[in-house]
């Protein structure tokens, strides 16, 4: 694990330990101490497409150990030729989203992706499938954001915590009544309509096609006696089904 300590001042002890040393201004240094063989900072590449969402200070990012580097999103075919680690994408809609990381896994197959975006669940299951590892829906502290990179490089999993709870209830919600009336197929397309998908890409995700989308729509209203998608989103909020970030 490594260890990060900020000295300021003139004042600098002499350790009995391998130092590295990563400085951002002439009164401030950050010290990397490392229990393994020399400091090599972790290459993040950020491919940002909606500029307002996140703001990433690369030298704040520096101090945690990660050399943060923004790429242009008009121009990134070549991301693979510096050999990133990991990739920070991110994007609010899955219409620029989903292209992109298939695009990225054509790229660089083995590189870790970690994806910013709404809080919407059936975006964020699309994402899962096309090998992301981990998932933000806010941006997190410089410290934090560090921690996430090294936990998905690790091979771990990382979920915002509002999004995995909602997944877990869903898992829950599914064996409950009202719900046991649906089949899985069923259950998935409600809680996609609820959070506002179309019926094209409902049945783009799920591998089925939209007139059988619209006969599941039509099952669903049926056995839930629900009108409207208005009365489905009301019904997926009653029982926790839909996120307050995405509402």
């Amino acid at each position: 694990m490594d260890f990060v300590l900020v000295v300021s001042g003139g004042f600098l002890a002499v350790l009995d330990r391998k130092i590295s040393f990563l400085c951002d201004s002439l009164d401030h240094i950050a010290l990397i101490f490392h229990t393994r063989g020399g400091f090599v900072p972790i290459k993040l590449k950020i491919l940002q497409y909606d500029t307002d969402i996140y703001n990433i200070e690369s030298e704040m990012m520096a101090a945690h150990g990660v050399t943060a580097t923004q790429i242009d999103p008009n121009n990134w075919a070549d991301i693979s030729a510096d050999s990133p680690e990991i990739i920070l994408l991110v994007s609010r809609t899955a219409l620029t989203l989903l292209p992109c990381l298939k695009q990225l896994r054509g790229i660089c197959p083995e590189c870790k992706i970690i994806v910013g975006t709404e809080c919407c669940t059936s975006l964020v299951l699309a994402c899962l499938q096309l090998g992301v590892t981990g998932i933000l829906c806010s941006q997190p502290a410089p410290a934090q954001l560090a921690e996430v990179i090294r936990l998905v490089l690790s091979g771990e999993y990382y979920l915002d915590n509002d999004i995995a709870q909602i997944l877990a209830i869903r898992q829950i919600k599914k064996m409950l009544e009202p719900f046991t009336a649906l089949s899985s197929r069923e259950f998935d397309v409600f809680c996609m309509l609820a959070e506002g998908d179309s019926l094209q890409a409902i049945g783009e995700q799920l591998g089925i096609s939209r007139k059988t989308v619209s006969n599941c729509q039509a099952l669903l209203k049926l056995k839930l006696a629900v009108e409207s998608r208005k009365e489905m989103l009301d019904f997926a909020k009653c029982h926790g089904l839909i996120s307050h970030k995405k509402v």
